[in-house]
């Protein structure tokens, strides 16, 4: 059994109580620092989670109300190379809007390294070497590109993706599946806003990245399967004015009356499963399915396809805090 020190205790360490742990001990050990927002925080170095077999046991908190589909929406976003945040506020996400320059844009950060790092689309290469080299070390995308700092509004807080294929032989014969970890590293971490639904993204980028690692693989005999997420963060603080909703949150988890945490929440997917159907056809007709046209397609389903199993419902109540820009 694991003591979190957050009086519960678990046979496996759900993220909650991980998350839980990582803020009381931010709380109480946090070495305090002043910043660029003139809001002051407590803040641990290298704060790491352990996500867990990620179809089993989805990264969304309970302890307070989250709303994972703005996660997704996000990574959408970034994934489609996009910077104006019009198209987030189209879709009901707004909390990129402190972030926007006079255009409209955050500038060349995020989407813009996702698909145009120096002229290279990374997410497109990125499926292309796990489809062919899926024992490939080197199945990495980086947004930090010095060269283009300058004209980011925000340079990008969670900066490495690493994927790393894991070969799962049956009868010790031939390999019948990969599983895909994914190693994310991020410099800077706002743990009470930022972080949750930090954690639902990468949630969401590792089952996309596997879903369309077998897409474009679809001539090979095997298959891939998402499964853990380890999580690193480099500064993991606490701002000043988000204490009393840290407090709140952790009293939430204490508590936990109603045993609401410990119910899982898996991904439910069936926009690539309906693609996958296309494939023969397509192929016959001598056709292509793009990444970018599979990105719209699910953007123009409205991300329906894309549910958790019940129970992810239930939850706290949402705890509003103010954005720190």
């Amino acid at each position: 059994m694991i003591n979190t020190g957050i009086g519960i205790q678990c046979g496996r360490m759900l993220i909650e109580y991980q998350y839980a742990s990582a803020l009381k001990n931010c709380s109480e050990k946090g070495i305090y620092s002043e910043n660029r927002t003139g809001i002051s925080t407590n803040a641990v170095q290298h704060q790491y989670f352990y996500i867990e077999e990620v179809m089993k046991h989805f990264p969304i908190l309970k302890g307070k109300k989250m709303f994972p589909k703005m996660a997704l929406k996000e990574l959408m976003w970034m994934l489609q190379g996009r910077t104006d945040v019009k198209w987030l506020q189209d879709r009901g996400v707004n909390y990129w809007n402190q972030w926007a320059n006079a255009d409209g844009t955050i500038g060349k950060s995020y989407g813009y390294q996702y698909r145009n790092f120096n002229g290279k689309d990374q997410f497109v290469d990125l499926i292309k070497e796990i489809s062919r080299n899926p024992t490939s070390r080197r199945l990495i995308m980086n947004l930090w590109n010095i060269s283009d700092l300058d004209e980011m509004s925000l340079p990008p807080c969670m900066y490495d993706y690493h994927f790393e294929c894991i070969p799962v032989q049956e009868n010790m014969s031939e390999i019948t599946y990969y599983h895909i970890d994914l190693h994310a590293k991020q410099r800077s971490s706002d743990s009470f806003i930022g972080v949750p639904y930090d954690m639902m993204f990468l949630g969401w980028f590792l089952l996309i990245v596997t879903e369309f690692a077998n897409l474009f693989g679809f001539k090979n005999d095997f298959q891939f399967i998402a499964r853990d997420i380890h999580y690193t963060n480099d500064n993991f603080h606490i701002y000043e004015n988000h204490k009393a909703q840290v407090g709140q949150y952790l009293d939430n988890v204490n508590e936990n009356l109603d045993n609401v945490i410990a119910k899982d929440a898996r991904p439910l997917v069936t926009s690539f499963q309906e693609i996958r159907k296309l494939l023969p056809s397509k192929h016959q007709l001598n056709m292509t399915l793009t990444i970018d046209s599979i990105l719209d397609y699910i953007d123009k389903n409205g991300y329906t396809d894309f549910k958790l199993e019940k129970h992810y419902t239930e939850q706290y109540e949402q705890i509003k805090a103010e954005i720190a820009v």
